[in-house]
C-alpha cells in the first residue's frame, strides 16, 4: 500500500480523498495538512486521517511515501518543493507552477533525488464524465469500438 498525505483540504482535496477511501488496494491518504485544522476535523475523522497544520511534522513521517499538493496555486512551488527535498513522490494538482522557470526547477529537483513528480487534472470528477461512465456501464452506448475526447475551458 502507497500512503499518501494530502496538503490542501479544501473542496478538492476532500474530493480526491473521497476517490480513493475505501476504494483502492494500491494507495490511501493517511494525513493531511490544512491551514484551519478545526474546518476539517470531522472530515479527517470519518476518513481515519491524521489531521494537523504542520506540513513539515507530515514531510517527516517516515510511512509517507507520497505528497499530494492541493494547496492554493500560488504556493504549490514551495509545497511540491519540500516534498521533493524530503524523498517523498509529488503530484500537483493543476498549476504545477506559476511559470516555466518554476516548473522546471520542481522536476529538475524531482530528478535529483529520484523521485516521481506528476501533475494532477482532475477533470474525470465532473458531472459529465460521471454521466458518460454510467452510460458505458449500463451498454447504453453499445459496443464502443473507438472513442475520442476534448475538453475545452474557455472564457
Amino acid at each position: 500500500m502507497f500512503d499518501l498525505a494530502i496538503i490542501g483540504l479544501g473542496a478538492w482535496g476532500k474530493r480526491l480523498i473521497g476517490s480513493v477511501h475505501g476504494k483502492s488496494d494500491n494507495v490511501r491518504f493517511t494525513r493531511a495538512v490544512t491551514r484551519t485544522v478545526a474546518n476539517a476535523k470531522d472530515f479527517a475523522q470519518d476518513h481515519g486521517l491524521e489531521l494537523g497544520d504542520d506540513y513539515a511534522a507530515a514531510l517527516d513521517d517516515a510511512s509517507i511515501d507520497g505528497v499530494v499538493v492541493c494547496s492554493p496555486g500560488n504556493i504549490h512551488v514551495e509545497h511540491a518543493l519540500a516534498a521533493i527535498e524530503a524523498g517523498k513522490h509529488v503530484l500537483v494538482i493543476k498549476p504545477l507552477a506559476l511559470n516555466r522557470r518554476n516548473s522546471e526547477a520542481i522536476y529538475e529537483a524531482a530528478d535529483k533525488k529520484g523521485v516521481f513528480v506528476g501533475l494532477g487534472y482532475e477533470r474525470c470528477f465532473l458531472p459529465a464524465a460521471d454521466e458518460l461512465r454510467r452510460r458505458v456501464r449500463a451498454g447504453d452506448l453499445g459496443r464502443i469500438v473507438h472513442a475520442e475526447g476534448i475538453y475545452c475551458v474557455g472564457r
